[in-house]
């Protein structure tokens, strides 16, 4: 049994900084949602699958439909704006990308 004086001291854990200020927030997208998060890596498969018109369309239109629910979590009250907007940017492009791939393998 422990008493005052034999108990072991529980040393306090260091609280875990990951605001706006720390160089973590920066790298590892910390407070951020998963659409806003998954949405730019979808629209970067999008711009690399353009040679495969079917793979951009739908790859894009992933991106653009992750992007869009992306900035509704943002604006009440999240995080991610930025990448959500890149992510519609790049769907845009894929699905450009894909139409002008489509037509000249069809030519």
């Amino acid at each position: 049994m422990w008493t005052p004086q034999t108990r072991p001291r529980v040393q306090p854990q260091p609280q875990s900084d990951n605001g706006p200020d720390s160089a973590m927030h920066y790298i590892l997208p910390v407070g951020r949602s998963w659409q806003s998060v998954l949405a730019p890596y979808l629209g970067v498969l999008a711009l690399v699958a353009f040679v495969v018109p079917v793979a951009a369309y739908v790859l894009g239109a992933a991106a653009i439909g992750c992007g869009v629910w992306a900035m509704v979590r943002a604006q009440s009250g999240g995080h991610g704006r930025g990448r959500a907007i890149v992510a519609i940017v790049l769907g845009l492009l894929a699905i450009l990308l894909g139409a002008a791939a489509s037509a000249a393998l069809s030519s």
